[in-house]
């Protein structure tokens, strides 16, 4: 029997129309252990490097009692029996190798109070000739920890020498030791910098060195001159391949010898190419005439590689279309293995050259119309405007006389998209339901993929097949018929995308896409059960398969997730229960250690568990769950809305604990003021909630629909201190951002005119939105309109400073606001004004030096970031932006080493910028504190907070054969099989101090030094 379209319509819209027949959790779990296999496995005994590991866990935990010698002597001894350890080398590009290593005798450290007494110690040791890397290296961290960072460089230079010496026990290649020596070299600042430039020079010239020489920043060191002379002999060494030199007065000068030099020059240096700039295009047609490339050399020299795709982006950004044509056509016959960092446009799109790049991608579909480039040239077409002259030049393409049968089959793929563009609505439905008919004919018939994929040419690796691309049209005609709101193109997308996956396997990528796609489509439609069935099946495919097959976490771990999902939008809550209870397949062993992980529907396990928790009774165990959430997902606003579900005005003091976790999440402090609002407690409401939104008044790292929840909950604030003016435009706020979400899934559909007009439509609800403001400055420049681009730019500048918090995060469609001369023209009189009225605001210098910093003028930036940090000391984004220039201009090590101690203790947790500990280089963020003791006092006051100590919270089945099995499993896969790391928590710096401490750029050199000896 037919369903009517009115029951249709009413599931598109969300509403119930009949009961679901659900399987249920019993009966999912009886087909998955009918379809499962168990094998039992053998425990293996303890290697020697894991016995020492055990006795380092030993030392660790009883070296804060010991005394200072003491302490030292025992971790020395440790230190004697890392003899166990197998050869660094061999781990070194294997990250999932857990054996023992000398890094893991770095993290137990003792205390700083040791320090000396250690450093004593080791100075006492008699060195061994034999073994005069392990001594060297020894002794050298005696000197870091001790603070006697003089004798590092001479003894750096013994341990060099000791490196390549014939009579070493394992001689270690110069590569080794260089980054360590380049790191001691800077300890003494200008002199040291120039000192070990001048050795590696040598050491070049005599032969005993080859490959990548970095450049330290000449001009700033020894000024223009002398760094000239100095750059002209290292250009000169046929040896040495410079890569990017520090500093952008000493890259550009670098730039013009090297281009000057032409055809002196005995190799080419493709690392000096690091933008798009004419003097970047002009060195590397000076390389290629010089050194013109071997196949070879373009599909397997990275350098090179990178520097052609940069040349490819100049040429565009240059307007020299029909070069940057021919280029990336000649790109495009070559090895698809080749990657690169840059695969697609969207740079020069956010570098404000919309126009250039459309006007390249219409050149090169004039020459080959069968490029995968109608995507992007339609969409860039909408934005200027000229939706329509798209349409036209796409028809204009597929009516011409011998068109190749697969570039006809491209273009004509493509007509539906330009004809939504262009608005045309019922012909692009047309056009793409009889795209999607021939799409499923090929699928059944077997016929294999474009193999195209969207970006440049010639950078795809992947190869979708034809019903990869059906499935891809089929959910496109479901979110067409959601908008629209015509439930017969959700029926008919449904139909076909469900056919595509019953033909699929298990555990392939695009199937779990596709799958993940049509199951939040189902839920919305209140269809559970019919999403129920999609995730059994594919479960049982999963299960069916061989353990060893499965990869870490397992196709089926990901399909009981949504299944999870499933029951919890269902109101099945027992069933959710039920499959944490008894479902054999979970990837870990408590549910502390998959709180995060996401399920269908973009919620995490840990919230679906809480919330099923609660609606079973059992509210211990989901406050328990949602508080250790919400300590990790601090920004997750459905679980402060059940927190306070479950304890309403009791959840103040965890609101005030999960606000002194992060001091730059605003959450707590937004859920905090709706207690108080709730509670008649008005004069707090709103002192709380403009507390909450000046930290990040932008809210822009917020996803849709909870975006500017402090301003809803303000407004309503307002209305009851009678002030409903005032209510309606902090109301007017959000329903602007609401609008403009929406206006981003009509964008997302295709429908691109009408989404520029609710774009439009937005700021009519609220003027006052910098985010908006700047889009349609954005959006007038592209359609040439500049006059009206002035206003919208002028008033989003004005707008920025009270709209910026210590962690603004950028809003929709900003990032580019402050491209081209002319928004910077205007920026700088907006900003050079209110620093003149508002001087004491840490925003107005900050937007000042951000906007210097995107003119070029570093110095000036740097001294601008200075004074908002001395302004407000708390600045986080300030600080991030003054180091992060010391990959641009000489900028201090006492300054670099305040704004990294800064950033760690301001944001321990890692949450609000990209400063995770793993940057550690010779120029990273941490590379620049020599100050061990300061570090480790900041790592000791913020080590409980990035590891509270693991609560318990839920086990999860997980038998001893289901343990082995999953061994079996992480070993196939290379993956760790130590069952506690079976968890994917966050990568924060380690709990304790000696872990973190371990982690710098000192110790992990000398850890792979000792190591690899």
């Amino acid at each position: 029997m037919k369903t009517s379209i009115a029951v249709l319509m009413a599931l598109a819209l969300g509403s119930p129309a009949f009961a679901a027949d659900y399987i249920g959790a019993a009966g999912v779990l009886e087909q998955l252990a009918a379809a499962a296999k168990r094998t039992p496995g053998e425990e293996k005994e303890k290697t020697p490097a894991e016995a020492w590991a055990a006795r380092l866990k030993d030392f660790a935990r009883i070296s804060p009692t010991l005394e200072p010698k003491d302490a030292a002597a025992r971790w020395l001894t440790l230190f004697d029996e890392s003899d166990v350890l197998a050869d660094f080398r061999r781990r070194e590009y294997d990250p999932s190798d857990r054996t023992p290593g000398m890094a893991d005798l770095f993290a137990v450290l003792p205390r700083p109070e040791t320090w000396d007494a250690l450093a004593a110690a080791i100075a006492a040791r008699p060195l061994n000739a034999k073994d005069a890397v392990r001594g060297n290296a020894l002794r050298m961290l005696g000197e870091m920890l001790s603070g006697d960072v003089a004798k590092l460089s001479p003894t750096m230079k013994d341990l060099q020498k000791a490196a390549v010496s014939e009579t070493a026990t394992v001689p270690i290649n110069g590569y080794r030791t260089n980054g360590l020596a380049s790191w001691v070299a800077t300890l003494t600042e200008d002199a040291g910098v120039l000192g070990h430039l001048e050795e590696e020079i040598a050491r070049f010239e005599k032969g005993e060195m080859s490959g990548g020489l970095e450049v330290p920043d000449l001009v700033t060191l020894i000024g223009a001159e002398k760094s000239e002379a100095l750059l002209k002999r290292l250009l000169s060494l046929g040896s040495a391949e410079l890569y990017v030199p520090l500093g952008d007065a000493t890259r550009e000068q670098a730039v013009r010898l090297a281009t000057a030099m032409g055809a002196e020059l005995k190799r080419p240096h493709w690392g000096l190419i690091h933008g798009i700039s004419s003097a970047e295009v002009a060195l590397y047609e000076v390389f290629l005439k010089r050194f013109p490339p071997t196949p070879d050399e373009m599909t397997r020299d990275y350098q090179r590689s990178l520097a052609e795709h940069l040349y490819l982006y100049g040429l565009i950004a240059a307007g020299r279309t029909a070069d940057a044509a021919k280029l990336a056509i000649e790109t495009s016959g070559r090895s698809a293995e080749r990657t690169s960092t840059f695969s697609d446009v969207t740079p020069l799109i956010n570098a404000g050259l919309t126009s250039q790049v459309q006007a390249f991608m219409r050149e090169m579909l004039s020459k080959d119309p069968g490029l995968p480039f109608w995507g992007e040239f339609i969409g860039l077409s909408a934005r200027a405007g000229d939706a329509p002259g798209a349409l036209a030049f796409l028809r204009e393409t597929a009516a011409r006389p011998g068109l190749l049968p697969e570039a006809r089959e491209e273009v004509e793929s493509r007509l539906w998209a330009a004809l939504l563009a262009a608005d045309d609505v019922e012909q692009g439905v047309k056009v793409l339901h009889e795209a999607l008919a021939a799409k499923m004919a090929k699928a059944a018939a077997k016929t294999p993929g474009t193999g195209r994929v969207p970006g440049l040419p010639g950078l795809g690796t992947s190869s979708p097949t034809v019903a990869d691309e059906a499935a891809d049209l089929a959910l496109k005609l479901c979110e067409l018929g959601r908008l629209l709101q015509r439930p017969e193109l959700i029926e008919e997308g449904l139909k076909n995308v469900k056919t595509i996956l019953a033909e699929k396997g298990a555990g392939d990528s695009d199937s779990n896409d596709a799958l993940a796609k049509t199951t939040t489509l189902l839920l919305n439609l209140n269809r559970g059960d019919e999403a129920e069935a999609l995730a059994l099946a594919s479960a049982v495919k999963a299960a069916k398969a061989a353990p060893e097959n499965q990869t870490f976490r397992g196709a089926q771990d990901r399909y009981l997730s949504s299944l999870l999902t499933i029951y919890h939008r269902a109101g099945r809550p027992e069933d959710v229960v039920k499959l944490l209870t008894d479902a054999p397949d979970w990837e870990a062993l408590d549910l502390a250690d998959v709180l995060t992980r996401s399920a269908a529907g973009e919620q995490s396990l840990g919230y679906l568990a809480a919330s099923s928790f609660a609606a079973t009774g059992r509210k211990d165990e989901a406050r328990k769950t949602v508080i250790a959430l919400l300590s990790v997902e601090g920004g997750f606003d459905p679980g402060y809305e059940l927190l306070l579900q479950l304890d309403g005005q009791a959840a103040m003091p965890a609101l005030d604990r999960l606000a002194a976790r992060d001091r730059f999440e605003e959450r707590p402090l937004i859920w905090k003021a709706k207690l108080h609002l709730d509670a008649g407690q008005l004069e707090d409401a709103e002192k709380t909630i403009r507390a909450a939104i000046a930290i990040d008044p932008s809210d822009g790292e917020q996803g849709k629909g909870t975006r500017m929840r402090a301003y809803a909950i303000l407004g309503d604030i307002l209305e009851k201190r009678g002030d409903p003016a005032q209510a309606k435009t902090v109301r007017g706020a959000v329903e602007a951002i609401r609008l403009s979400e929406d206006a981003d899934d009509w964008w997302e559909a295709g429908l691109l005119t009408r989404a520029v007009t609710m774009y439009e439509a937005a700021l009519g609800h609220f003027a006052d939105a910098y985010c908006i403001q700047s889009r349609l400055a954005l959006h007038y420049s592209e359609l040439g309109d500049e006059a009206k681009a002035e206003l919208h730019y002028r008033r989003a500048y004005e707008l920025m400073p009270e709209s910026f918090g210590r962690v603004e995060s950028h809003c929709f469609g900003c990032e580019g606001v402050f491209n081209g001369t002319r928004a910077q023209s205007i920026a700088d009189k907006v900003f050079t004004k209110l620093a003149q009225t508002m001087p004491d605001k840490p925003q107005v210098s900050y937007l000042l030096a951000y906007l210097r910093e995107e003119q070029g003028n570093y110095q000036e930036a740097a001294k601008l970031y200075r004074a908002a940090v001395k302004l407000d000391p708390q600045y986080l984004n300030a600080w991030e932006k003054l180091l992060a220039l010391a990959s641009r201009i000489a900028i201090p090590r006492a300054d670099r080493q305040a704004a990294a101690l800064a950033i760690l203790r301001l944001d321990p947790l890692s949450r609000h910028g990209d400063h995770g500990f793993s940057d550690l280089g010779v120029r990273g963020k941490y590379g620049s504190i020599t100050d061990l003791p300061a570090l480790w006092k900041v790592l000791a006051d913020t080590a409980a907070l990035r590891s509270p100590p693991r609560v318990e919270l839920f086990p999860l089945t997980a038998t001893a054969a289901d343990i082995e099995r999953r061994r079996k499993a992480a070993a196939a896969a290379g993956m760790p099989s130590d069952p506690s790391v079976w968890t994917n928590s966050q990568s924060l710096p380690p709990a304790t101090p000696s872990a973190a401490l371990a982690e710098h750029v000192f110790l992990t050199e000398l850890a792979q030094i000792l190591q690899s000896r």
